[in-house]
């Protein structure tokens, strides 16, 4: 895979909803699912600042 901007991506046995709803890693349900998540237009932390606006996305 290639891309013209910085890519970041996340491979999951378990959905976002599993992940949020349990405390502990032995709290998450078996699954035979592959979740990937594809980050193309992220900013991280304090990408949010008063010159957040100033940047391109």
């Amino acid at each position: 895979m290639t891309s013209a901007v910085p890519l970041s991506a996340t491979v999951t046995r378990n959905a976002i909803d599993d992940l949020e709803q349990a405390a502990h890693w032995w709290q998450l349900p078996e699954s035979d699912l592959t979740h990937v998540t594809l980050d193309i237009a992220h900013r991280g932390v304090g990408g949010c600042g008063k010159d957040a606006l100033a940047h391109e996305p």
